[in-house]
């Protein structure tokens, strides 16, 4: 009650004296509803503090008004420093150090594909790749070539997207200490705003680009999506406008229609610049009004529209089908209004709280259905959503994998929400999303210094974009505290009755284009409506799980030898049973502790025999629980618990990984125990794996990009299928139950064959009492193992694998490898990423922008002394099949230039720039040091020491670089996978 009498205090406020503007009106509501609960945990008479806070409230806000100007908007974070320059440009400003020495920077714009009229379908997405490509102040390529020189690389760093109601423009981790730079990132911001050059040239260069981003995305999904526009986005603009638009109008509209696009919408009042990052506010905030306030303001400007989707009466329905498609999907949408911008205030704050409490409700119930082997629905989600500008929806959907009854699996989806509507939720089950979303926010605000500029940036551009509350974590966790105790089972459960009303019901199939069934008609869909108001609905039980985890009492190991890593500060425990844990405190995070259990061996020392089911050995474990817990009570055991742990074994070594909190680490502790020595393998959880893997198996059979991968596991284990199987339906069949245990306890077992290695926020004389308690207590055999070398090898000498598949878009997908033996060393590890960086980027000048003939090329490198010491370069991408042998030859050229020449010294200095960068940040980070101590006891060389990166890297010369690629590659040959349409 009190939030309403602070806000028609407010609205009285304005409409007394309009020509003034408040400074804070619903800022300033947030921080007194923040006193206001400390107040509360003082005060007792509650009649009191209402009379004491409407008074309060009344004298602040007249007390404002003779005071500012300026307007602050509703909700927003304090910290950020917010303004409107003259022009009509918005802009925030925020000081974050995640990471240190960095800032990104962002150009948000309400514009997108749904302002295009017909003739200029596609041409906001045009615009958007022509911004990298010439403006006022940075002529032809000239803001990637600057922003490159700063170690910030192309496609990673910069870039940008276009939807249908906005589009945005960004660049990130620019070095913040040269006030030139900042000065220089700004002007980018300027010119994007309305300075782009749009040259006839750089924009016919582009219409080849576009077209083959086209080609690449045009997949099954995004056609189906396309015929169902019409009744998703039913009686709306939104059904026309799907953002890479029309290849016709991409690749033959006049240069003047983008120019004019450009110049109507593209605009200050339209814009908004955000900027977060590790600089001073004030001067940052002095760089952005003396910069971008001379953009000039638009004489009479356009109105920027928002177009409504249309209502329907009753149930509107049709399906689409595709060649490529894999899976039978259903989707129910039914439409309601969006919450005005003008209302996203602390009341819709507290209904955002309920629908994440029904959709984290819903979720629970849905995941224990789906983790049946016979299951009617997976991918199954019921929850409210927004939709587009103007509408919300409420979400039911899933998927039918098998094909068969899409009507039975969408009738039992139904079923579950008419459950909720006729018994609503327990109270237990609200009680676990209640603890859930608390720990979240409480985790949220110990993290609050980790998180990264680029996710601040994109939650602040939804407060311009659409006035999403932005209030700040401090204010988050302040206001669920205070909220949710007050949330009572019948607020949640009362929603699905309101959201799922008679009208403004979409229904929607997609699926495979051959299929042994029909595809519903209307009627049938509205009979399955009615079936389920009629079906009896039995009320949910929800079976409450209050046994330990570990409930018998251990015997502890001890400690019996303690050592140094070289270069680190890590300690090496020995215990009594073997095991060696090795702890790295940091203060990277001061919330997280990452975990990795690594032995060698893995599936190399398993018989031919024993592979299909060692491949699901470790999933069907973790699927199946642990101890006496199946999944599902050990999810609610775990509830309010910030930990994860899996186990895997792979080809050469087995393991495990996990993560948690220093609050929680001794549950991880005990589930580690528990891994090893109390593993659960239930024949559910194993009919359950094997059926989905069949039915993906089933449904991908026709899917090009799974015959692709396929083909080039094949070609790259020189087909070589008993030891390396590619999954197929008899490989399936040959998962056996029965196997399943022996094979993991023969490899997630024995302490002593093990390395345990922790790292992050570690209280080191807490946590040994804990590691000898619960990892000195798992058993050991005394076997120590080592992988085997199973003699596998690629094809190789330019063997070349080309086939033919049928396809719905013509395009052909290239896979070539360069490859060969050379002894493993840090220096030629160094090498190999030098090359990638500097062949990605000779690829997309050539490839991507002088020949527009592919949306880019990925180059990824490798170099491993595991099972033998082996090299690779390998460049992948797709194309328009007539250019393929000219692009395929421009790779090789590419390449052998590299070898013959030498790099550019432009190239090599961006290459290396952006090692040096991206090294930094991964520097703060804790997975660095845990993946580092691994490979020290993996291959002998710990990757997070500055003598094994840094030190190689600053000793390097291009002559030098040149030589030893040289000597690397002397034994090099390439094998080729290519895929063409029929």
């Amino acid at each position: 009650m009190w939030i309403k009498v602070i806000q028609k205090a407010i609205d009285l406020s304005f409409t007394r004296n309009s020509k003034i503007r408040l400074q804070q009106p619903k800022a300033m509501l947030f921080t007194f509803y923040r006193s206001h609960i400390e107040l509360n945990k003082k005060l007792k008479n509650k009649r009191g503090i209402m009379k004491k806070l409407k008074l309060t409230w009344v004298l602040c806000v007249f007390g404002t008004l003779t005071l500012t100007a300026q307007e602050r908007p509703q909700l927003l974070d304090p910290d950020i420093r917010y303004g409107v320059l003259e022009n009509g440009m918005t802009y925030y400003i925020l000081h974050n150090e995640e990471p240190k020495d960095r800032a990104s920077f962002y150009l948000v714009q309400n514009v997108g594909a749904i302002l295009e009229e017909d003739h200029q379908n596609g041409l906001a997405h045009m615009l958007e790749h022509l911004a990298f490509n010439g403006s006022d102040n940075f002529k032809g390529k000239g803001v990637k070539d600057f922003l490159e020189r700063q170690g910030v690389q192309f496609g990673k760093n910069i870039n940008a997207y276009t939807n249908t109601d906005e589009t945005v423009y960004n660049f990130s981790n620019v070095p913040t200490g040269n006030p030139d730079v900042m000065d220089s990132c700004v002007l980018i911001l300027h010119d994007w705003s309305g300075s782009l050059t749009l040259a006839g040239e750089e924009i016919d260069a582009e219409r080849g680009v576009i077209k083959e981003e086209w080609r690449t995305r045009n997949n099954a999904g995004r056609r189906m999506s396309k015929k169902l526009a019409p009744i998703t986005y039913y009686e709306s603009k939104y059904a026309i406008r799907d953002v890479i638009g029309d290849m016709d109008v991409v690749e033959n509209s006049p240069y003047s229609a983008i120019r004019s696009f450009y110049k109507k919408w593209y605009r200050p009042d339209l814009q908004a610049v955000v900027i977060v990052g590790d600089f001073d506010s004030d001067k940052m905030e002095e760089r952005v009004k003396r910069i971008l306030s001379g953009i000039g303001a638009p004489n009479d400007p356009a109105k920027r529209l928002e177009y409504p989707v249309g209502d329907n009466e009753g149930i509107i329905y049709d399906f689409a089908t595709d060649e490529e498609a894999q899976y039978v999907q259903f989707t129910i949408m039914i439409k309601h209004p969006t919450t005005k911008r003008e209302n996203r205030d602390i009341d819709y704050l507290r209904d955002d709280l309920l629908t994440s409490l029904h959709r984290s409700i819903m979720a629970e119930r849905l995941n224990n259905i789906q983790q049946k082997p016979h299951t009617p629905f997976k991918g199954a989600q019921i929850g409210y959503y927004n939709f587009v500008r103007t509408s919300d929806v409420f979400y039911m959907g899933g998927a039918k994998p098998d094909h068969k009854d899409v009507l039975g699996a969408m009738k039992a989806l139904l079923i579950e929400n008419e459950r909720v509507k006729r018994h609503g939720f327990t109270p237990t089950e609200l009680e676990r999303a209640k603890i859930k979303m608390l720990t979240a926010y409480e985790e949220a605000f110990k993290n609050r210094k980790e998180v990264s500029n680029d996710r601040l940036a994109r939650s602040i551009q939804n407060h311009y974009l659409v006035g999403e509350p932005k209030p700040g974590v401090a204010f988050e966790l302040d206001f669920v505290k205070n909220e949710l105790p007050k949330i009572t089972v019948g607020e949640v459960g009362i929603l699905a009755k309101k959201w799922s009303t008679e009208d403004n019901v979409t229904v929607k199939i997609t699926g495979p284009k051959n299929v042994d069934f029909e595809y519903p008609s209307k009627e049938q869909i509205e009979g399955i409506f009615k079936e389920v108001k009629k079906e009896p609905v039995e009320v949910f039980v929800d079976h409450v799980v209050s046994s330990p985890l570990v409930a018998n009492e251990l015997t502890p190991g001890k400690t019996v030898a303690t050592a140094t890593l070289n270069g680190l500060e890590a300690k090496e425990y020995t215990l009594s049973n073997g095991a060696k844990v090795v702890v790295y405190p940091t203060d990277k995070n001061e919330n997280q502790i990452l975990f990795n259990a690594y032995s060698r061996g893995g599936m190399s020392l398993l018989a031919d025999d024993a592979l299909p089911t060692a491949s699901a050995t470790a999933q069907i474990a973790d699927e199946s629980g642990i101890g006496e817990h199946n999944l599902e009570n050990l999810k609610k055991l775990l509830v309010g618990k910030q930990v994860s742990i899996w186990a895997r074994i792979s080809q050469f070594s087995e393991g495990l990984n996990g993560s948690s909190t220093p609050k929680d680490i001794e549950t991880l502790m005990k589930l580690i125990y528990l891994t090893f020595e109390a593993p659960r393998f239930d024949r559910e959880s194993y009919e359950t794996v094997v059926a989905n893997m069949k039915l993906r198996l089933k449904n991908a059979a026709t899917n090009p990009q799974k015959i692709m991968r396929d083909s080039i596991l094949v070609t790259m284990s020189g087909d070589n299928l008993s030891r390396r199987p590619i999954q197929s339906l008899e490989f399936v069949d040959n998962i056996a139950f029965e196997k399943v245990e022996g094979i993991y306890r023969d490899r997630i077992s024995n302490a002593g064959d093990f390395v345990f290695a922790f790292v992050g926020a570690i209280d080191e004389a807490s946590f040994i009492p804990l590691v000898e308690k619960y990892i000195g207590a798992i058993s050991d055999n005394g076997r120590r193992e080592h992988w085997k070398d199973d003699g596998v090898r690629p094809h190789g000498n330019g063997y070349i694998k080309m086939f033919s598949q049928p396809m719905e878009v013509s395009k052909q997908t290239n896979f070539i490898k360069y490859q060969g033996e050379a002894k493993y060393s840090r220096e030629s590890a160094m090498v190999l990423a030098i090359a990638k960086g500097i062949l990605s980027q000779r690829y997309f000048e050539t490839i991507r922008e002088q020949e527009g003939g592919s949306y880019g090329v990925s180059v990824y490198n490798s170099f491993s002394s595991i099972p033998y010491d082996s090299y690779s370069l390998t460049m992948y991408f797709d194309c328009n099949p007539d250019k393929a042998d000219k692009l395929v030859g421009i790779i090789h050229a590419e390449m052998k230039n590299l070898l013959d020449n030498g790099p550019k010294e432009e190239d090599y200095k961006k290459a290396v720039e952006e090692m040096i960068k991206s090294r930094e940040q991964s520097l703060e980070q804790n997975n660095t040091f845990l993946s580092g101590i691994i490979n020290q006891y993996q291959i002998g060389y710990n990757t997070a020491l500055s003598e094994n990166y840094e030190t190689i890297l600053n000793k390097m010369t291009i002559e030098k670089f040149t030589k030893k690629l040289r000597d690397i590659m002397n034994t090099s040959n390439t094998v080729s996978v290519i895929m063409k349409p029929e």
